[in-house]
């Protein structure tokens, strides 16, 4: 394992990519709580499963974990800047509806596919900042028309079916 974190986040994504090597802890959001129970005793677990304590994050932790539209719109009503990311789960129109005519910045993981880049600086035309990332291949862009047009086309398959397929796409 790398010393330093990015290093480490390269190992995972490019053994993921070209190996189908995955980290010893997963990455699936929904496998967490199953993957903490089985290598956890059986305290911990219940301290961390019934919200640590307090319990007061629990409510906000059964909202859906992969849509972006609630801090977008959070972000909106109180004023602060929102940046959504080419990795988003939730499209740039539904990102910018619940933000509002609000300040936004859009992160730009550039695209290995011309017209999925063209596509996304269409769609984020007027939406305020673009910052982008020339350092990093992009990750996702399970979002983008194109992407998932080019992807289905290529694979015969829909992103959710191969997610690993589209992060290498």
């Amino acid at each position: 394992m790398s010393q330093t974190y990015g290093n480490y986040q390269f190992e995972i994504y490019s053994e993921g990519a070209t190996s189908g090597v995955t980290p010893t802890v997963t990455t699936d959001p929904h496998q967490l709580e199953e993957q903490a129970k089985t290598a956890l005793e059986f305290s911990n677990f219940t301290y961390l499963a019934g919200g640590v304590g307090e319990k007061a994050t629990m409510g906000s932790n059964q909202l859906p974990i992969h849509k972006e539209t609630r801090p977008a719109e959070t972000c909106g009503k109180i004023g602060v800047p929102y940046i959504l990311s080419t990795a988003s789960s939730s499209s740039i129109a539904d990102t910018a509806k619940a933000n509002g005519n609000r300040n936004r910045w859009f992160q730009l993981f550039w695209p290995m596919d011309d017209n999925t880049t063209l596509s996304l600086l269409i769609r984020i035309n007027g939406l305020g900042v673009l910052l982008i990332n020339l350092d990093i291949w992009s990750l996702a862009c399970v979002t983008d028309p194109v992407f998932r047009a080019k992807f289905r086309e290529e694979s015969g398959l829909r992103i959710e079916e191969d997610i690993m397929g589209a992060s290498r796409s």
